[in-house]
């Protein structure tokens, strides 16, 4: 897919992004990140713009590595093995 440019709004400033994924998904990472940003703000009044994002990054930092934790560091070799597993089955 070729790049395109997009225009998002994050915590109050519009950012020109260009993207080679679909504009969709760009809009929803960027609500994501806003969102994020909206519930900081919320519990930690008063706070810089920088501190604000930061302490958001560190929360969805902390999501990506709790979901990590769920999915198994082998999944791609176990995946092809049962794919195999099921080919040979077929096979038979």
């Amino acid at each position: 897919m070729d790049k395109s440019k997009l225009k998002v709004t994050i915590f109050g400033t519009d950012y020109a992004l260009k993207a080679d994924t679909s504009h969709e998904y760009i809009k929803e990472t960027a609500a994501y990140v806003d969102k994020k940003m909206q519930e900081v703000v919320s519990k930690y009044k008063d706070q810089s713009d920088a501190r604000v994002a930061v302490l958001a990054a560190l929360n969805i930092a902390d999501e990506l590595f709790q979901v990590r934790k769920l999915v198994p560091e082998n999944l791609e070799r176990r995946t092809i093995e049962l794919a195999e597993t099921l080919q040979a089955a077929l096979d038979d």
